[in-house]
């Protein structure tokens, strides 16, 4: 009974074409890790960021697939980011490394 209900309101909201169709939802998700994945760039610790943006990524492209949302898009572009950012913040960290060697062994 409460499953032919919930389908029954689902069709309604989906037939409405000036109402709000449930099916264009863009993902949240995806936005915030986009958002938080540009971010990693600018802050000093963006490589714990980065990888909270690629949890978020995994978490909202399995949504959008399962409810067939909107923002793949999105979530394509946050993976590319954090990835590119976590790569350019172990770039530099392994730079501070081993600038603290040369530094250490040449005293």
């Amino acid at each position: 009974m409460l499953k032919s209900l919930i389908s029954r309101v689902y069709e309604d909201i989906n037939k409405n074409e000036k109402g709000w169709k449930l099916m264009e939802i863009t993902n949240p998700k995806s936005k915030l890790a986009l958002t938080l994945a540009i971010v990693s760039f600018i802050i000093p610790l963006g490589f714990i960021i980065a990888v909270i943006a690629l949890v978020i990524t995994k978490e909202s492209m399995k949504e959008i697939e399962r409810f067939n949302q909107k923002g793949k898009v999105f979530a394509r572009s946050a993976k590319i980011t954090s990835i590119v950012s976590i790569c350019i913040h172990a770039i530099a960290l392994l730079i501070v490394i081993l600038a603290l060697g040369f530094d250490f062994f040449n005293k």
